[in-house]
């Protein structure tokens, strides 16, 4: 399996799972579900090895006790027309901590890392109200019609595309203006340039996720 980085945050490190454990973690249980899911995860990540962070389950690791595992915390596949869904679970003595808080912020990050990422999703039963207050704590919003499961996403942070546009363009414009003696003129147009070029880099961008949103809402509507 192609070697994962380790994820730290302030109080935890977030270890993703080996094909070995994985394989341990499915010889131990004798869920049904859960085995299908193990199942499902170690087939996956050795048919497709280059995207197996998308497939493991990262285990929550406390810094002061780097040995045990508090609970998992992971995604359910790659990106899908630039959506993926994420999910975790605290063991009940370390709840009410905020530890899914801090691991979901972390591998959320991870995930927006990838430009193909425009969508996070994730679900829940209506009446776990520890879980909706947790997704509403990391900004996501409640999504589509509902029915059993709660659906929430998470839009892609929007890049600050016009200002960083508007501070290249007028950097080339003051080079520009000191090479020709017309220092305010090419400062101007190099700022003019560069927020039309930022607009363009925004808009683009805002399409992006609304369509990937826009599909996400079709796919809703064609499993109800």
């Amino acid at each position: 399996m192609k070697k994962l980085p380790v994820l730290k945050t302030k109080r935890m490190y977030l270890t993703p799972s080996t094909e070995q454990e994985i394989s341990k973690l499915l010889e131990a249980t004798e869920d049904p579900a859960l085995k299908q899911t193990y199942s499902f995860m170690l087939a996956a990540c050795r048919n497709n090895p280059e995207q197996q962070g998308w497939f493991v389950p990262w285990r929550m690791m406390l810094k002061d006790k780097p040995s045990e595992s508090i609970g998992m915390i992971g995604f359910g596949g790659p990106p899908k027309d630039g959506c993926v869904s994420i999910g975790c679970g605290v063991n009940s003595e370390h709840e009410d901590n905020r530890y899914a808080t801090e691991a979901a912020r972390k591998l959320i990050g991870w995930a927006f890392n990838d430009k193909s990422v425009n969508i996070i999703k994730a679900e829940t039963a209506p009446e776990n109200e520890a879980s909706v207050r947790l997704l509403k704590r990391l900004k996501f919003e409640k999504f589509g019609p509902g029915g059993k499961n709660i659906s929430f996403v998470l839009k892609r942070p929007r890049t600050e595309w016009p200002t960083i546009m508007i501070a290249g363009g007028m950097a080339v414009g003051m080079l520009v203006g000191m090479l020709t003696g017309q220092m305010l003129i090419f400062m101007a147009a190099g700022m003019l340039v560069g927020l039309i070029a930022g607009r363009v880099f925004d808009n683009k961008e805002k399409d992006r996720v609304d369509n990937c949103l826009a599909g996400l809402g079709k796919n809703e509507n064609d499993t109800e």
